[in-house]
């Protein structure tokens, strides 16, 4: 009889066991599921930072490449300002030679006039 009490007390002693370790696989495998949720979770977040470290890579280059031309533009803007001075200051040195040459046009006019007025116009 005894010997039956004690297989009887290791069965219930296994079977108490058996629960348990069943108890603590259904809490792991709850705990798997919900980390395995979590990792989905984490997937599609690193995902969607991925993507949106992408599209302002994509911004900074479209930035960078309107940069570029932009001074490209400028570059030739400021060749052109300093081609402009340099015909506007050319164009006024032509001008000031210019003047003189009147000036003294005028001069030469006025002493022809004067020579011409000493002649006497015989009838």
């Amino acid at each position: 009889m005894n010997a039956t009490k004690e297989i009887t007390h290791h069965l219930t002693t296994v079977q108490k066991e058996s629960e348990e370790t069943t108890r603590s696989m259904e809490i792991t495998s709850a705990e798997v599921e919900r980390v395995t949720q979590y990792m989905r979770e984490l997937e599609q977040s690193l995902g969607n930072i991925v993507s949106s470290s992408e599209q302002v890579r994509d911004q900074i280059l479209q930035i960078a490449t309107a940069v570029e031309q932009q001074s490209a533009s400028s570059e030739e803007i400021a060749k052109n300002i300093t081609s402009t001075s340099g015909i506007a200051k050319e164009i006024e040195a032509v001008s000031g030679q210019v003047m003189f040459e009147v000036n003294k046009l005028v001069e030469i006019t006025e002493v022809l006039g004067n020579s011409a007025a000493q002649f006497k116009i015989n009838a």
